[in-house]
């Protein structure tokens, strides 16, 4: 039980590590914002403008949860602290669920290389938004297809609380996952 337990721990630590890497790397090299996009959302959504803090693309209860993080940090960017603080639960669980899985370690280094890869290429640290709802949303749907097999009650919430906030961040976006989600129930 110790050595399961210990084994878990090290996944956790490993993942986490990959994670930071991956964070630490997209912030030196990228921009905060890749568009006007996120930065007009970010100053609307913060209270800059007005005290109405509410867009016309996000959820209302996600602009109020922004306009929330903002008040209590009023010198932080709220908008993209909650952005990358999911984006970093998301790469951190996708790392975390892909170590635990039991293949040969060439798969995983190459699975691996490919997120890395794919999370530069895209940009998706600042990216537009509607791509963040889309990663989201399919986070949410790995995590959630991931633990048929598990049923640990944990990864279903963290897979609910990831569809919930892709469809919150933008709508449009979220539904682009649909196709997919068929396809993985139907063939």
């Amino acid at each position: 039980m110790i050595k399961k337990y210990l084994r878990n721990h090290n996944i956790y630590i490993a993942s986490f590590f990959l994670t930071f890497i991956n964070y630490i790397i997209s912030m030196c090299s990228g921009r905060l914002c890749a568009n006007v996009d996120n930065f007009n959302i970010s100053l609307v959504t913060n209270g800059l403008f007005s005290d109405d803090c509410y867009t016309y693309y996000l959820h209302p209860f996600l602009c109020k949860l922004i306009n929330i993080i903002s008040k209590l940090l009023p010198s932080a960017d709220a908008y993209t602290l909650l952005m990358h603080f999911l984006i970093f639960i998301a790469f951190w669980v996708l790392f975390y669920m892909l170590l635990n899985k039991k293949m040969d370690k060439i798969i995983k280094i190459s699975v691996i290389l490919i997120m890395y890869l794919v999370a530069f290429s895209i940009d998706i640290w600042s990216n537009n938004y509607t791509i963040q709802a889309v990663f989201f949303v399919m986070t949410g749907m790995i995590i959630l297809r991931n633990n048929f097999k598990d049923k640990k009650v944990i990864f279903y919430i963290l897979g609910l609380i990831f569809i919930c906030f892709g469809h919150m961040w933008r709508l449009q976006g979220a539904l682009l996952t649909i196709p997919f989600i068929l396809l993985d129930w139907f063939v």
